[in-house]
């Protein structure tokens, strides 16, 4: 299962500490998020992936307008461990 959707907040705004059954990789178009998972905590800028494991607890915060692309996907053997990288060049 793969669920692509666009996402637009235009004021802050914080999603609280949750998780779901399927992995969630994002990118950001405009603006930037602070991500907590576990003890850790990551700033995504545009441009960056961000990669969230099944079941991971996590949640975000933005400063201001914000907007990006969402996959959610239920396939096996996907990456265990959070994180957020920077996109290969072309």
């Amino acid at each position: 299962m793969i669920k692509v959707y666009r996402f637009r907040r235009e004021v802050p705004h914080h999603a609280p500490m949750d998780s779901h059954a399927e992995g969630q990789a994002f990118v950001l178009t405009e603006g930037a998020i602070r991500i907590g998972v576990a003890a850790r905590t990551w700033v995504l800028t545009t441009g960056r992936l961000c990669w969230i494991p099944p079941h991971v607890v996590h949640g975000f915060t933005s400063q201001g307008p914000v907007a990006g692309i969402s996959v959610k996907v239920s396939l096996p053997d996907l990456p265990p461990e959070p994180g957020v990288l920077a996109p290969a060049p072309f």
